[in-house]
């Protein structure tokens, strides 16, 4: 009888770690992901601080939506991708 309580405290236990270290994960993950958007918009704030003028208007020119460089990476990317190119 004791060694069922004692197992029931353990199982009880795991139990609760699982859902902690899933409830964690998820936080970390949202954490992480509005943090990558928050980076994004101070990057595209501070940017003309750091960045050649001509360089930044041409960017601003073609691509009048694009936040960052980044953005204009997948943008490129994803038009040459179904005509074969490839990074590498």
């Amino acid at each position: 009888d004791e060694f069922r309580e004692v197992v029931k405290k353990i199982k009880g236990s795991s139990r609760l770690r699982e859902v902690l270290s899933v409830a964690t994960a998820a936080f970390g993950s949202l954490f992480v992901a509005s943090g990558s958007d928050t980076f994004q918009y101070g990057q595209k704030k501070f940017r003309s601080n750091y960045l050649e003028e001509e360089a930044e208007a041409a960017q601003k020119m073609f691509f009048p939506t694009a936040m960052i460089s980044s953005d204009l990476d997948k943008a490129i990317a994803k038009v040459l991708k179904p005509r074969g190119f490839t990074p590498e």
